[in-house]
Formats: structure tokens, sequence, C-alpha cells
């Protein structure tokens, strides 16, 4: 009897991985962007893309009112690291980290903050425990967007299980001491 490896096609692996990558600067940001102004995920979504792939993606945050706030840099770094972890699973080692963040420098944030990301720091280390944390959630948002071609806030709540309306941030605010109290 012969086994063969089953074969994924191509484009739909960078399409899955794409859709992870947004999935985790989504969650990433409005778990931890809740002490940082960020009132909501406006879209994470698939985009096309002009190099071969075809795929590209995009994750925009809303902010306070007086427009005050912006995604914590751990949500910079969630969208590789989330993209990486679907590729190779949980045992991203800190050379798999750095090559991933390297190798999202088309990600304008990625650039603005590659120095520090690539010496390390305690955001990177947020951005690692809260995309392993996260990852059940940041699966069904993937899904979602790889379905859709994009998610809102409506979605991240679905997924996290916060009210559909209203105000979450106490709610947010404790899922954030969660996720950084399990590694913190």
């Amino acid at each position: 009897m012969t086994i063969t490896e089953p074969t994924v096609d191509p484009a739909l692996l960078e399409r899955m991985a794409t859709s992870f990558h947004e999935a985790g600067h989504a969650l990433v940001g409005r778990v931890l962007g809740v002490s940082t102004g960020v009132t909501r995920i406006k879209r994470a979504e698939l985009v096309a893309a002009g190099d071969a792939s075809g795929h590209a993606g995009r994750c925009t945050f809303g902010i306070t009112a007086d427009g005050y706030g912006q995604a914590p840099l751990s949500a910079t770094w969630a969208g590789p690291l989330a993209e990486e972890r679907f590729l190779r699973g949980p045992s991203m080692s800190l050379s798999h980290v750095r090559d991933a963040l390297a190798d999202h420098l088309d990600d304008r944030a990625v650039i603005q903050a590659r120095d520090y990301a690539l010496d390390g720091g305690a955001e990177l280390d947020d951005a690692r425990a809260s995309v392993e944390v996260l990852w059940p959630f940041i699966t069904d948002l993937a899904t979602r967007i790889e379905a859709n071609g994009f998610a809102d806030d409506g979605d991240v709540r679905a997924v996290l299980a916060l009210p559909a309306t209203g105000d979450v941030t106490a709610e947010l605010q404790q899922l954030r001491r969660t996720v950084l109290g399990l590694f913190g």
C-alpha cells in the first residue's frame, strides 16, 4: 500500500496564511488595544496584491472620538506571528519569530518597528504570548476572513463571545489582564 501525502493548493495556503495574519492583528489589537484607545476593529480584510501570490491583507482600527489612541506595538507583530504559527505550528523558536518579522517588511507598521522587534522587547513577548493564548479565537476569525474576504468588529466580538452592541471596555480589560497575566 502506497501512502501519499495530501497536497494543499498553494494559492489557498497563501490565502489562509494571510487570513491568519490579519486575524492576529485584529484580535491582539482589540484585546490589548483597550488600554491604548482602540475602540473597535474597522475591518480586517484580504485585498488584491500586485505580487505573484495575489493575496495581501489590511487591518484598520477605530480609535477614540477625540483621536486618541493607536493599536499597541504587540498588535503590529501579532500578524506575522499568527501567520507563522499557522504555517509552523506552536513550536516557533526566536529565530522563526525574527524570520517572520523580517519577511513582512512590506507591512508598514513592521517597518516602523523592525529594529526594536529584531532586538526583542517586552511588546514582542506580549505579542507571542497573546497569539498563543488567543489562538483558538484567531483560528475562528481567520476562518471567517478566508470565507468572507473580511471581518469587522462584529466578527471580533462574536469570536470573543462579547455582547454584539454596547461598551465592552470592562470585558476587554479583563481579557487583557488574563492574556498578559498568563505570561507576565
